[in-house]
């Protein structure tokens, strides 16, 4: 809880009211993290639903049919479509969960609006950082993966530096 506290800044130093901030943020913090999952799950859904769809009717009827490099095509180009809108989503509220942490937004959807704002005509640009963070730490991850300590130590550590580029990423943004 003081962790909220101490993400507000360096104005307060006492421990009992970093830990009344940190608990006075905590419930909204929450219920951010979870309304930006409910709307990144439910922004899949109709990927998932067509690529089920896709794999269980769709490629038995193409498999008779000498269209089926134009379906095969078709179905993949839909599917990269489908996955536009949980990208753009995630890239948008990427920093709902953190201003509500730190204080900006009180939680819920005027965090997910404080995000979308601050990402407003930067969305390019926080994408490629977000993108890179993301693909450093799959193949850092996976890299370790064989080796026994690493490969719980690795991705631990990286979550805690992730955190911090993201606490950077937001203060560059916020100015």
């Amino acid at each position: 809880a003081a962790l909220f506290g101490l993400l507000a800044g360096p104005r307060e130093t006492d421990v009992r009211k970093l830990l009344k901030i940190g608990f006075r943020r905590f419930f909204p913090f929450v219920f951010t993290e979870l309304l930006v999952a409910i709307i990144l799950i439910a922004s899949f859904l109709p990927l998932l639903g067509f690529s089920f769809w896709y794999m269980n009717i769709g490629r038995a009827a193409a498999s008779a049919s000498l269209l089926r490099p134009v379906m095969e095509t078709f179905a993949f180009a839909f599917m990269l479509a489908l996955f536009a809108p949980p990208f753009i989503l995630a890239v948008w509220f990427a920093f709902a969960s953190l201003a509500t942490a730190i204080g900006d937004a009180r939680g819920g959807t005027a965090a997910l609006e404080w995000s979308a704002g601050l990402v407003r005509g930067q969305w390019t640009r926080i994408m490629k950082r977000l993108a890179a963070w993301a693909v450093l730490s799959i193949v850092l991850s996976a890299a370790v993966s064989p080796l026994p300590v690493a490969s719980w130590l690795v991705p631990l550590l990286l979550t805690l530096v992730g955190s911090a580029f993201l606490l950077v990423v937001y203060k560059e943004l916020r100015g």
